[in-house]
């Protein structure tokens, strides 16, 4: 995955978790479905990849990975991968 996308994300995630905690605020990532695939064919999408690596820093920050051709979401959160 490139370094820049993951370092943006990264910056986000802490900018969020810096807010105050209001009781029904939410703190939402969204992310657009893009998709890597490695020299051996494995193909990955970027909030997959992300929420693998990262999800212990999450915190009360939720990932939503959002594919425009389908035009649904899928929230990332509710995967328990950690």
């Amino acid at each position: 995955m490139p370094s820049a996308k993951i370092h943006s994300i990264n910056e986000a995630v802490l900018l969020l978790q810096h807010l105050p905690n209001y009781e029904d605020a939410k703190t939402i990532i969204f992310l657009p479905k893009d998709i890597k695939t490695y020299k051996s064919g494995k193909q990955v999408a970027l909030a997959d990849y992300y929420f693998g690596r990262f999800a212990h820093v999450l915190g009360r920050v939720k990932i939503i990975e959002i594919d425009k051709e389908k035009k649904n979401t899928r929230d990332l959160s509710d995967t328990q991968q950690i």
